[in-house]
C-alpha cells in the first residue's frame, strides 16, 4: 500500500536530524499489503542489552508505544511483550528523515529491501512536533481498529496503530528531520515487524 502524498512541498537546501523533536499527521504501515502481500520471516530478538539514555522525548515515545501496548494486551487477553529503545533503528530512522526531507517528495515509505527485518512509520508536520506528538498521532488510530486482519477496512486510517501494538514486535527507534522551510519528518522503526496480511494485530 502507497501512502498518499499529502505533505506541503518544501523549498529545502538542508535537512537538519532533530532527534528530540518530531511532527503531527498521518501516514505510515510497514512492509504489508500490496508487495507485502507475503509473510517475512520473523527475526529473533537480539539479547537483551542495557537501554541506552533517552532523552525526555524519546522516554515519552517510548511510554505512548508501551501503554497502547498494554491496553491492548489487557483488552484483548492476547499479551505482547513491552518494547525496548533500540539506537541502531534510532539511526536508520534518522536517515530516511533525512532522507524524506532530501527527496522533496512527501511522505513514501522506504521499500522492504532498504530496511530488511524492520517496519515502519511516518508523520510529517510543519512547523511544531515531538517524537512523543508523532507517536500520539499514530496511537490516536485505536479508534479505527477493531480487530480485523490487516488488508480489510481501511488500512489507512488505521495501519501506523496496527504496527505500535504488533505482538511480536520487540524493539523501537524513532527519528526525525527538520527542513530549512520548517517541515518536520518523523521515522518509526520496528523490530520485528508487525502489518502482515490477513493477520490481526491483536494476536499476530
Amino acid at each position: 500500500m502507497s501512502p498518499p502524498n499529502n505533505a506541503e512541498q518544501h523549498q529545502e537546501a538542508f535537512c537538519h536530524p532533530e532527534q528530540h523533536e518530531a511532527s503531527h499527521h498521518q501516514e505510515a504501515h510497514d512492509e504489508t499489503l500490496g508487495a507485502a502481500a507475503q509473510q517475512h520471516p520473523i527475526v529473533e530478538a537480539a539479547a537483551a542489552a542495557p537501554q541506552p539514555q533517552l532523552s525526555e522525548g524519546e522516554k515519552k515515545a517510548l511510554q505512548i508505544h508501551n501503554q497502547a501496548r498494554r491496553d491492548v494486551s489487557k483488552s484483548t487477553g492476547h499479551n505482547r511483550p513491552d518494547l525496548v529503545w533500540d539506537n541502531k533503528l534510532e539511526k536508520d530512522a534518522t536517515a530516511y528523515a533525512q532522507h524524506l526531507c532530501r527527496a522533496n517528495k512527501g511522505l513514501q515509505h522506504s521499500s522492504g529491501d532498504q530496511r530488511p527485518g524492520q517496519g515502519e512509520n511516518l508523520a510529517w508536520s510543519k512547523p511544531q512536533g515531538s517524537v512523543e506528538g508523532g507517536s500520539q498521532m499514530w496511537v490516536n488510530e485505536k479508534k479505527n481498529y477493531h480487530g480485523e486482519k490487516i488488508g480489510e477496512g481501511n488500512f489507512g486510517a488505521y495501519g501506523h496503530f496496527t504496527q505500535m501494538i504488533w505482538p511480536s514486535t520487540k524493539r523501537l527507534g524513532v527519528g526525525m528531520a527538520r527542513d530549512d522551510d520548517g517541515g518536520v519528518f518523523v521515522v518509526g522503526r520496528y523490530s520485528p515487524p508487525g502489518n502482515f496480511s490477513g493477520k490481526s494485530a491483536y494476536t499476530g
